[in-house]
Formats: C-alpha cells, sequence, structure tokens
C-alpha cells in the first residue's frame, strides 16, 4: 500500500459545478503524492462494487454493473477546504447527522461529496 507522502489542493476553475442557482462554483481538487483522491477512492471503491455485484449475482439478481458507479463523487467548494475552513484540520465541518456515542465518523473531515448535489449525502 502506497505511504502518504504530500497531500496537496488545486485550485482549479474549470471545474466547476454550474448545477448550483446557475452560478457555479470553483472547487478544491486534493491529490494525495501527485494523484487526484476521487480516483485513489474509486480504485479501493472498486473493488468492493465488483465484490458485491458478484455476490448478487450469484444470488439470482439479474443486476447491471452501472447500477453500481465508484468514483461518483464531487471535490468540496473552496469554503470548504483551505482557510479560514478548517475542515481537513483540527475542527471538521459539522454535517448534521445524528450519530451514536463512539460511531467512528465523528470527528471526521468530510473530504468529498456526492454528485446529487447534497455534500453530506
Amino acid at each position: 500500500m502506497p505511504t502518504f507522502d504530500r497531500l496537496e489542493i488545486r485550485i482549479n476553475p474549470s471545474i466547476s459545478s454550474n448545477w448550483i442557482q446557475s452560478k457555479g462554483i470553483c472547487v478544491a481538487e486534493i491529490y494525495i503524492n501527485n494523484e487526484p483522491l476521487i480516483e485513489l477512492v474509486r480504485q479501493i471503491e472498486e473493488l468492493f462494487v465488483r465484490a458485491e455485484i458478484e455476490k448478487r449475482r450469484a444470488e439470482g439478481e439479474k443486476i447491471r454493473e452501472i447500477d453500481f458507479l465508484a468514483r461518483d463523487y464531487l471535490y468540496l467548494p473552496l469554503s470548504m477546504v483551505v482557510l479560514p475552513s478548517r475542515n481537513l484540520l483540527n475542527e471538521p465541518w459539522n454535517h448534521n447527522f445524528s450519530l451514536e456515542a463512539g460511531d467512528p465518523r465523528i470527528g471526521k473531515a468530510t473530504v468529498l461529496g456526492c454528485t446529487c448535489g447534497v455534500i453530506q449525502c
């Protein structure tokens, strides 16, 4: 497994989501060791997606691979990634989920959003 050596945030105005009130937003691309975070997540997630597809097919379910997309994420808006935001530092963004005490997601930073447009999805 590769080691974590370098975290880079690239501000790329050409990658914007135009669905927010038809204005668009500039996003912050996150790279780890010069690899896009979305691609790194896809590589790991794809293993689980393929296993799920195989399991469900073995159980007789007619399932299309398109129903399980790996890498279905968006980068976050700048306001959640760069200072003064401390989401990636010691004050993760409050996603307003109701979590049980001891849930491992408590205190974790949000690093990618959903393509549906609701970050906390």
